[in-house]
């Protein structure tokens, strides 16, 4: 056997770490990086986004992925001009956009039941009914589509649906809290605990009992630009984003069974989880604090229903993107 030389030892010995060094750093090239764009200032309904971002992910995918603070220009705007990838979006907002001409498609399903509200202070003993907000002053948020939806709720309930609108964004919760306006709109997942925990004594109206089609809160958006040109990125996003769903939850130190785990009971917040439930319990049950039967009684049994992930209903009337990028929403 041939003796090495030093020089060729160490040549040899450099060259035989080139690959690894290589292979590293084509991983971190790889990396593609994803934005997405909030609602909202980050709540309850962003969650899996933030789990899914820390317990790393997205970087088992290959994905680099930055949320991207919630500001005055709207998620579906800023995905539908490719500023950002995807974002976080409500249906009637998304179907308010898409019917103007937006490149926008829902990807996603996170909160698959109406959790939007009404809501009033408490101690306005006038207001029983919807069309008790006759007349009142509404906080509002700047979208087209409010005041079309209140004024179903109210004319539904026997009222005119004329009432006078202050758009106020993110200051409207607590111009509601100080009197400045009469009502205004929530997400009970978000707003809803939110004032439970701060003591706000609030009452509200549940869009569905009023006229206004069960619909899916909240939605995971994209463009179809975007959809076409990064199919791979894509389904390793929506992918990574549901693994959360995925994972057994345990109970009692027990691992929860499939499925029942979509039932378990979080006491702490009073949070019933809902994942993958065919039928959202949010539409059959009334929690404590929302449940109003117009004599001041609260009903229901004191849990949010949140529902998490996609479920067949959700896929049945998402069929035109699962059929155009149904690779999107396979495991």
């Amino acid at each position: 056997m041939t003796d090495l030389t030093r020089r060729q030892a160490l040549f040899l010995a450099l060259a035989a770490g080139l690959p690894l060094a290589g292979a590293v750093s084509r991983a971190r090239a790889a990396a593609q990086k994803i934005t997405v764009a909030l609602d909202w200032t980050v709540n309850t309904n962003h969650i899996g986004l933030f789990v899914a971002r820390d317990k790393g992910f997205y970087r088992d995918a290959g994905l680099e992925v930055e949320i991207l603070p919630y500001g005055d220009t709207g998620s579906g705007t800023l995905v539908a001009n490719r500023v950002a990838d995807f974002g976080v979006s409500g249906s009637l907002g998304l179907l308010t956009q898409k019917s103007a001409g937006a490149d926008l498609k829902a990807v996603y399903a996170v909160v698959q039941s109406e959790t939007g509200r009404v809501v009033f202070n408490a101690d306005r003993a006038a207001i029983t009914s919807p069309k008790n907000l006759d007349g009142l002053t509404y906080g509002g948020f700047g979208s087209a589509w409010e005041n079309a939806l209140i004024s179903t709720i109210i004319r539904h309930d026997g009222g005119k649906g004329v009432f006078n609108t202050v758009t106020l964004g993110t200051s409207a919760y607590e111009a509601l809290a100080n009197g400045a306006v009469d009502f205004t709109l929530e997400v009970s997942t978000w707003e809803g605990v939110e004032a439970e925990l701060k003591g706000l004594k609030q009452r509200s109206f549940r869009y569905a009992d009023y006229g206004v089609p069960d619909e899916h809160t909240t939605l995971i958006v994209s463009s179809n630009a975007f959809l076409a040109a990064n199919r791979q990125a894509a389904a390793a996003f929506v992918q990574s984003t549901r693994r959360l769903r995925s994972r057994p939850r345990e109970r009692g130190g027990r691992p929860v069974d499939r499925g029942q785990q979509g039932h378990a009971d979080k006491s702490g917040a009073g949070i019933r989880l809902a994942a993958g439930a065919e039928r959202c319990p949010l539409s059959e049950e009334r929690d404590r604090r929302h449940r109003h039967d117009g004599e001041g009684k609260d009903g229901g049994d004191g849990r949010l229903s949140v529902c998490l992930g996609d479920t067949p209903r959700w896929r049945r009337q998402s069929a035109e993107g699962e059929a155009e990028f149904g690779d999107l929403f396979q495991e």
